[in-house]
């Protein structure tokens, strides 16, 4: 990890976190079977696979960092790493769940990716790409970053160490710790990131932008193709003169089968000037795309642009969920694979025209006037306030997911087992107010001790004072 400018502590951040308790790595056992052999190793700690002990579908990677390792500085960018992955959601970046704390280690758990990295596939293990499949690959990188720059978010360490591929060729950019939210208008100034990688206006100590990511793209498909690093020296002062210089070369030997469009794309994004390089936004409209006609953005006909009837029923039904109810979707959202929100997605990439992960206001008008004639436009706003969770005139992949789901279909009796596991924090098969206010606050939702009282009277179908796994499921499933 490197250098971070977060002021707050990691128990401090709004991120889903549990309170310290003794020992941390009993309460995770309470929920997870955590496998004995680490999947890695890194500066503070190991990642070991775990596995749901009431949902044996439901994997995750549990991060186990030894704060005896890890100083003040350390502690507070990992509490800025948490904020950001909380802030991001999209298919193509690493999925953040909760961080658990003692008082000898954090347990940060997260999306659990099978496969390897870039790094790996192309050293160890010998992984040859082809172009198209090169395209495929930064298609997904492309899409990543432009969800992460339209958040706010700069990742700053983009290299093929930070990418992983799934078995289902299912590009994840991971690592996080280096981060930044800073809006476009906003500056960075740290010399942060891996040499080889760095962009040269961060080696020239100057202010930087997002625009950083696009360069170190530029040299992680350089590399994907060309086969060796478009920047190299015996020494940091010599990679760092090569960058800065802007000194790289498609030598024919190795670029002779590889096409102009590639060779196009690479040079808009190891272009010197910030300003002339190109956004990820307009990277991902690149000729080259073409190559890849089965995803391509732009293939798909009108017809199928139109949203589903069931979709928009959905949506026109939809009403602000009470902290209790949303905080159990988000829940059941996390265990969802990929393959069950193939069908949502498709759904949030009609709305999504720029393909950011986020709906703007504009968008969600035009899309809806363009599916329902029934709905003024007063209509229309009103259910974009309801949608719009955070109130930030945008509509999240998160919160799209959250107002379409058919939850009937996806909740299984396993989910729903670990779901309520997850409040029932004494595992006493009930919840009880104290339990509310545990994982509610633990998720950033702000409830008083009389709220969670009167949400524990709103389900409580037997009047018991608590709920039991029925009165849950009518949590999950009362709309």
């Amino acid at each position: 990890m490197g250098s971070s400018n977060s002021k707050k502590k990691l128990h401090k951040s709004k991120t889903v976190f549990r309170p310290m308790s003794k020992v941390a790595l009993d309460e995770i056992k309470k929920h997870y079977m955590v496998s004995s052999t680490a999947l890695g190793r890194g500066a503070f700690g190991k990642v070991f696979k775990a596995q749901s002990l009431t949902d044996e579908n439901f994997r995750v990677a549990i991060k186990v960092l030894n704060k005896k390792n890890m100083k003040e500085k350390d502690i507070e960018e990992l509490g800025g790493e948490v904020q950001i992955l909380n802030q991001l959601d999209h298919k193509n970046i690493v999925r953040y769940y909760e961080v658990y704390e003692d008082k000898k280690s954090l347990y940060l758990v997260m999306e659990y990716c099978s496969g390897s990295n870039l790094y790996e596939r192309l050293t160890y293990q010998g992984i040859k790409y082809s172009e198209t499949e090169c395209a495929k690959l930064a298609q997904q990188l492309l899409l990543a970053l432009h969800h992460c720059h339209s958040s706010g978010i700069t990742h700053r360490d983009i290299k093929l160490e930070n990418i992983m591929i799934t078995e289902d060729n299912i590009v994840k950019l991971i690592d996080f710790g280096l981060s930044k939210n800073a809006t476009k208008e906003e500056m960075m100034k740290s010399m942060t990131g891996t040499p080889y990688y760095m962009a040269p206006e961060v080696l020239e100590e100057e202010e930087y932008t997002s625009a950083v990511d696009l360069w170190s793209l530029g040299v992680v498909l350089f590399t994907c193709l060309g086969g060796y690093r478009p920047f190299t020296g015996a020494n940091f002062k010599e990679i760092s003169q090569a960058i800065i210089g802007c000194k790289y070369k498609f030598h024919s030997r190795e670029w002779s089968g590889i096409s102009r469009d590639a060779k196009d794309l690479i040079s808009m994004m190891l272009t010197k000037e910030p300003k002339k390089r190109i956004s990820a936004e307009i990277a991902l409209k690149h000729p080259w795309f073409g190559l890849i006609t089965e995803i391509k953005l732009d293939a798909i006909v009108k017809k199928e642009q139109t949203v589903r009837g069931k979709t928009m029923t959905k949506l026109k039904k939809f009403q602000k969920l009470n902290p209790l109810r949303r905080c159990a979707i988000e829940f059941l959202l996390n265990m969802l694979s990929d393959e069950e929100k193939q069908y949502y997605e498709k759904e949030f990439n009609k709305f999504d025209t720029t393909k950011s992960g986020m709906i703007s206001d504009k968008d969600f008008i035009n899309k809806v006037q363009e599916s329902e004639d029934d709905l003024s436009n007063k209509e229309i706003k009103k259910l974009m306030k309801e949608l719009d969770y955070d109130n930030s005139s945008q509509i999240s992949y998160k919160d799209f997911l959250i107002a379409t789901l058919d939850v009937k279909k996806v909740l299984t009796k396993e989910r729903l087992d670990t779901i309520f596991n997850k409040f029932d924090t004494k595992l006493s098969k009930s919840i009880d107010v104290n339990d509310l206010m545990e994982v509610l606050s633990s998720c950033s939702f702000k409830v008083t001790e009389r709220e969670c009282e009167e949400l524990i009277h709103k389900y409580d179908i037997s009047d018991t004072g608590y709920l039991t796994k029925t009165d849950f499921k009518l949590v999950m499933l009362h709309s």
